[in-house]
Formats: structure tokens, C-alpha cells, sequence
């Protein structure tokens, strides 16, 4: 019965562990760390969270999902300033063009 409440509901695990990767993300602010990180985290997955003997083991498409759920959350939580680094880029002109199009209407 304390097993049931301790243990977390099945897809809890990786939704805690694609949180953490984003919130990494957003601090780091390193893209390819960020990624590089997101693999590190899926093989802890297979291994101790998914299977908890100890073991990774494959079990087909679905660990290439829970691969691609991991590395969406990357850019997922450094969205924010991988945005802001486009806008205030000097060289960008982003801004500019954002700028002269909002002052158009007025």
C-alpha cells in the first residue's frame, strides 16, 4: 500500500525528468550541452527509472518517443532567451523591422 503512493503515476518519471531538462536548458543557456544532456538523461531513463533493475533495455519506438519528448524539452525551456538572442542581435535588424512595422500603424 505506502509502494502505490510512493511510486509515481507511469509517464511521471519522464514528465519530472523533461521538466528538469528544461529548466536546465533555460539556465545553461547552452544548446548543444542542453541536448547532449537530454541523451545522458533518456539512457538514465531506460536504465534506472523505466527499468529498475538497473539495466537499460530497448523496448522498440516507444524509447525513440521518450527520446524525442526528452530533446523537445531543451528548446522548449530556453525558448526565451534563444528568442531575446535573435531580436537584440546588432546585426539581426530584427528589431528595426519590428519597430518600423508597429510604428506603420500609427
Amino acid at each position: 500500500m505506502l509502494a502505490s503512493a510512493v511510486t509515481p503515476p507511469p509517464g511521471g518519471q519522464l514528465a519530472a525528468l523533461a521538466t528538469v531538462l528544461g529548466v536546465f536548458a533555460a539556465v545553461v543557456r547552452n544548446l548543444p550541452a542542453a541536448v547532449l544532456t537530454a541523451v545522458v538523461a533518456w539512457s538514465f531513463y531506460l536504465g534506472f527509472l523505466g527499468e529498475e533493475a538497473g539495466e537499460p533495455s530497448w523496448h522498440g519506438a516507444i524509447d525513440l518517443l521518450r527520446l524525442g519528448m526528452l530533446i523537445l524539452a531543451v528548446p522548449a525551456g530556453s525558448a526565451h532567451w534563444l528568442i531575446r538572442n535573435v531580436l537584440t542581435r546588432p546585426e539581426s535588424g530584427l528589431i528595426k523591422e519590428i519597430e518600423s512595422w508597429l510604428t506603420s500603424f500609427s
